[in-house]
Formats: structure tokens, sequence, C-alpha cells
């Protein structure tokens, strides 16, 4: 059962790793201030500052400023042709000429960005996927998604100009990279939206909203108050931080693990998660009966960080180990520990995907993972919360049953059965990004959809309008808060050694 690794997890696990560059950068509340610190009001506005107030009809710079923050937006670079609007307490703005991000005008073609990686530098296999011919049957698999779109009139009779980015390996995992090529994307390609498959981290997403440029993108690693920053800018169907830990403890209470535990948190040795953990998770802990006995913390690199997080843990007596890290430290803690001939039950969360990976590997005892449960909003038959033990997501081979698999999913294998004459069923003709692509390419679609437009203010009320979104790879959706954060119920997995994969355990529910 071990002979082979899962490949979106394994590919989502180097994710982990890239992320975590950008992470290290957290995105700077002063450069997003101006940004969208206005947020999404009561009356639907944007606000891009909080003096200038934006209707659905134009996106432009703060307004000069009154007494209560109601002049007149000046144009901005984004802003959509035509109209006046004053929807909300910023006051009035007029719409201007297209710019170089952002909105679109009325007329002329809707510039797309897509990327992807090319997996070559991992060497010959990937869990079945060769590295060498994968990142071309992602292209291949976005151009059927904008040719289709396109053969049927476009959006609103505006022909989709789209343009893939191929990201080497190397640049999969450099910042800078990331960095240097969000410039191309937003500043030379000029593109209106950008639709990501696993390449961009908090760096990354930073740079698309200076940019005013929206990117539909996974993320599992930001607060909600830095997305709140970011939105409209930043668009995911995966929970914040906030969400996760909020569903955290009741989901563990709802399957016994807290039952008589002595519970140690490991956390990720970043900023990101401590308001977090300091205002909801230990509190929530605390009140479920089960305060926490000890915390630990490490990085990526931190070997004696992690040394010391176990050495820790089994000196205060910890015997239910709440993990909130990535796959590589998940994988250095539990090698430690099975040195050490400790044994905790762990849980894992969504925060890098880790409820996906956490059993990925050579590297995983299953002494250690014995007992582990998982709580996620992903319900990926190739990787996350699993309905039963009967196929082994490791061996790659094809669903046998379409009536089990979920709506989103099923509209995303058929749409690309359909298109690239290949049946998707078999998980062996997808791509590691087939999911996510289709994830975020119908994400788009259906928002620009519900809101009637393809400008910015109207794809934001589109996604705020989707309620119950039927995502490939996550249980439930609701973006109606206005957060662009769309993954709304969780589930609780438990380890099944005869799968090596987590179960469904627990209904799936929302969180309080």
């Amino acid at each position: 059962m071990r002979t082979k690794q899962r490949a979106l997890s394994l590919v989502v696990a180097l994710l982990s790793l890239a992320t975590l560059i950008g992470v290290t950068s957290a995105i700077r509340n002063d450069e997003l201030s101006g940004v969208a610190a206005g947020g999404i009001g009561d009356g639907g506005e944007l606000g891009f500052g909080g003096d200038g107030a934006v209707g659905p009809d134009g996106i432009g710079e703060p307004g000069a400023p009154g007494v209560d923050g109601s002049g007149p937006g000046a144009v901005g670079p984004g802003a959509r042709t035509g109209g006046t609007s004053t929807n909300g307490p910023g006051g009035t703005q007029r719409g201007g000429p297209q710019g170089p991000g952002g909105a679109t005008s009325e007329t002329g073609p809707i510039r797309v960005a897509y990327t992807y990686v090319n997996l070559a530098g991992l060497g010959a296999s990937v869990g079945g996927v060769d590295p060498t011919t994968d990142s071309t049957k992602m292209d291949r698999e976005f151009k059927a998604l904008f040719d289709d779109l396109n053969a049927k009139g476009g959006i609103g009779g505006r022909r989709i100009e789209y343009r893939g980015f191929e990201f080497s390996f190397a640049e999969f995992m450099s910042e800078d990279s990331q960095v240097r090529r969000c410039s191309q994307i937003a500043q030379d390609f000029k593109a209106h939206y950008v639709l990501d498959t696993y390449v961009y981290g908090p760096g990354g997403q930073e740079c698309f909203a200076r940019n005013r440029v929206p990117i539909i993108t996974l993320s599992s690693t930001l607060a909600e108050e830095t997305l709140l920053k970011a939105r409209p800018y930043v668009t995911t169907t995966f929970p914040t931080i906030d969400s996760q830990f909020r569903a955290l403890a009741p989901k563990l209470k709802e399957v016994g693990y807290l039952a008589g535990a002595k519970v140690g948190v490991f956390l990720d040795q970043t900023p990101r998660v401590d308001g977090p953990y300091r205002n909801i998770l230990e509190p929530s802990l605390r009140a479920a009966g089960t305060p926490v006995a000890a915390v630990a913390r490490a990085g990526i690199n931190d070997q004696d960080g992690i040394r010391n997080a176990e050495s820790t843990f089994a000196s205060a007596g910890v015997t239910h180990v709440i993990f909130i890290g990535n796959y590589l430290q998940f994988a250095s803690f539990t090698q430690q520990a099975q040195t050490q001939e400790s044994t905790y039950r762990y849980a894992v969360n969504d925060y890098y995907t880790l409820a996906a990976t956490a059993t990925t590997g050579q590297t995983m005892h299953d002494t250690q993972l014995k007992g582990m449960v998982a709580v996620s909003v992903c319900n990926d038959p190739d990787g996350c919360i699993v309905e039963d033990n009967t196929r082994n997501p490791a061996n790659r081979s094809p669903y046998t049953d379409r009536n089990r698999l979920a709506p989103g999913l099923r509209r995303c294998l058929d749409t690309m059965t359909r298109l690239r004459g290949a049946d998707y069923y078999n998980p062996n003709n997808q791509s590691t990004g087939t999911k996510t692509a289709c994830e975020h390419f119908f994400l788009w679609t259906d928002a620009i959809a519900a809101g009637g437009g393809a400008d910015l203010a109207r794809f934001a009320a589109g996604v705020r309008s989707l309620r119950a979104w039927q995502a490939p790879r996550v249980f439930g959706t609701d973006f109606a808060d206005g957060r662009h954060t769309g993954a709304s119920h969780y589930a609780v997995g438990k380890f099944d050694t005869l799968c090596r994969c987590m179960v469904r355990a627990t209904p799936w529910t929302r969180p309080a």
C-alpha cells in the first residue's frame, strides 16, 4: 500500500515549502491598507482606502478626504468606463478609462492569465504522474476550457484573450521569482484576472493586490484580517486560519478526540497564527474542557526547534498533539517522535493543506499515524477526507461509482472528458492541477455570470452572491459574508491503515 505517493498530495506538500517562503515575508498591512481597508460595506460598496466609495460602475482611487470621508473618488487605473454611483458613505465615484489591471472596460477582450508549474525537476515519476508531461497536460486543460468558452461567445460577447504562464520548479520555490512573474502578468500582459493552480503563496498574492489584479488561488495560510485587506483581489475556496481554528475544537470534541486528552499544540513559527491561536483556538479548547498543556513552535528549517518541540511535549506528559504546520514540519516531528519512541495522537487541519498531505510519503510510520484525525473542508477522493476505505488513493485507480462523487467534481470531470477526449474519471488521465484548474475557472465564470458583468465590482458582487457553490474539491462553500473565502463546512476524517487515508467520521457541518 506504500509503493506510490499521491501525486496531487505530494505536489501540495511541496507547495507547503514554496508558500512558506512567502509566509516569512508576511503581507505588509501598511502596503495593503490603501488598497482595501474600506472593505465591503453593508450597502455592497467596495472601499479602497476608506474615503472614496466604489459602486458597481467604477473602481477609483480614494476620494479627497472630508470631514466624513465623503469626497469624490478620482478615476483609478482599473476603473470601468462610464456611470456614476453613490452606493455608500464614501461618496461619488465616476468611471474612467480601463487601466493596466483591475476591472475591465465594457468592450474589447478580457485578458486572463493562468499559472501552472513544470515539475520536470522532480525526477522520473511523481505518484504515477510523469513530471515531464504534466505541465503540458495542465496547459492543454486550461486552453480547452478557454477555447470552449470563446466558442460559446466568450463572456457577454467579449472574447477571452488568455495566456499561460509556466513556472519552473525553481521559480515555484522562489518568492522573488513569483513576485517578478506577478509583475510580468500584471504590467506586461496587463491581465484583468489571474487563475492560479497552486503556484502563488502570500507574497505573490500581495503583489497582485498591489497591482489591483484579482487572483483566484489556493490559500490556507492567510489570517482573516489579512484577507479582508486584500479583497476583492484575492479569492479562494479554502478557509482562513481563523475559520480553521473556529472549527477545530468543536469537531475534535464531536469525534471524541479531546476526551481524557492532555493536549499540546505545535504552531508554525510565524506571527500569522499567533492572533487566531490566542483569540480563537486556545480559548475554544479551554471552553471544551481541555486546556492546552504545552505549546511549542518551530520553523520549516529549524530542526533543533522541532526536536525541542517533541521534548517539550514529552516532558509535559502530552498525549495528543494538535499540529498547525506543513508537511515537512510534520514529517520531521513524527520522525523525531519515532526516534524517541514517543507516540502521540495527532490532529491536523487545512493549514498548509496538511489534512490532505499528512499521510503521504515513505517516511510516515503507521505507529505515528495511528489514531490521527483531520479536520478539513476538502473531500477530494484522491486526498483529503474520503467516504470509505475501499479505494486506495495512492494507486490512482479509476473512480468506479460516478454518483458517489461530489457534483462539483463530476462537473469538472465531465467537462474535461468532453473537451479533452479522454476519460477523466480515470485519474491517470488527469494532471496534478486538473481539479484546481476547474475549481478556479468555474468560480470565475460563475461569479461573473452571477454578478452580471466582467468588471471587478460586478465580479466581486457575483462572488458574494454564491451560496452553496459546488466546488470540485471543497465540500461546501458560502461566499455571502464578503470575505472572498468560500469554505463553509468541515468534517473529521480518521486515519485508516487499509487505504492509508482519512475516512470521514462525522457529518459535514458549519462551525458556530
